[in-house]
C-alpha cells in the first residue's frame, strides 16, 4: 500500500502543482471543485481542501451549521466561481491528500495571485487549521490573530463555536 500512496503522490505533482484550473463549485468554506479528472479519487472532477484552514461548518447529517457557515461558502463562491486558480502543493509532503481523498493544497486567484487560504483567515471567514502539517502554520496563526484583534467574521461572535481541534493559544494571546 505504501508503495501506491507514493505513486498517487507523485501523480498528484504532475497533474496539479503550479497548474491553473477553473473552479466547477464551492461545497463549503474550505473545500472546492475543479475542472480535473480525479483519478486517484475516480471522480470527473477534483475536490480540493484549502491547506491549512477550517471554515465553519455548514448543516449536514452530523452537526448543526456553525455561525457564519454561509457566508464563508459565499464568500469563497464569489471569488472563485468563473475564475480560474493555481493550485500549489507542498513539494516534500509525503501525502498531498486528507482521508477523505480531498487534495490538501494552497489555491491561488490565477489573475492577482492572491492565496485564497490567507484570504480566509484574513476575513475572518475561517481557523487555522493545524490537523494537516504546513509550511504556512505560523503565517496563517499571524494572520487569525490580526483578524481577532480586529474583530473579524468569525471573531465580533460571542459564541465562535470553534472546534476543540483548533489551536488558539497563539491567535488569543
Amino acid at each position: 500500500m505504501a508503495k501506491d500512496i507514493r505513486l498517487n503522490s507523485f501523480d498528484d505533482m504532475q497533474n496539479y502543482h503550479d497548474n491553473t484550473f477553473d473552479v466547477l463549485n464551492v461545497a463549503d468554506g474550505d473545500t472546492i471543485y475543479i475542472d480535473w479528472p480525479d483519478n486517484v479519487a475516480r471522480r470527473g472532477r477534483t475536490r480540493i481542501r484549502l491547506l491549512g484552514i477550517d471554515a465553519p461548518e455548514l448543516e449536514n447529517e452530523k452537526h448543526q451549521e456553525r455561525p457564519l457557515a454561509q457566508e464563508a461558502a459565499l464568500f469563497l463562491s464569489d471569488l472563485l466561481i468563473n475564475n480560474q486558480v493555481t493550485v500549489r502543493l507542498e513539494e516534500d509532503r509525503e501525502l498531498h491528500r486528507d482521508k477523505y481523498n480531498r487534495l490538501l493544497a494552497y489555491v491561488f486567484l490565477a489573475r492577482s495571485g492572491k492565496m485564497i487560504n490567507e484570504l480566509m483567515l484574513e476575513n475572518g471567514l475561517a481557523w487555522p487549521d493545524t490537523r494537516h502539517e504546513h509550511k504556512e502554520q505560523e503565517k496563517f496563526k499571524a494572520i487569525s490573530k490580526a483578524a481577532f484583534r480586529a474583530g473579524k467574521g468569525i471573531w465580533q461572535l460571542s459564541d465562535t463555536q470553534i472546534p476543540a481541534y483548533i489551536d488558539l493559544k497563539g491567535i488569543m494571546e
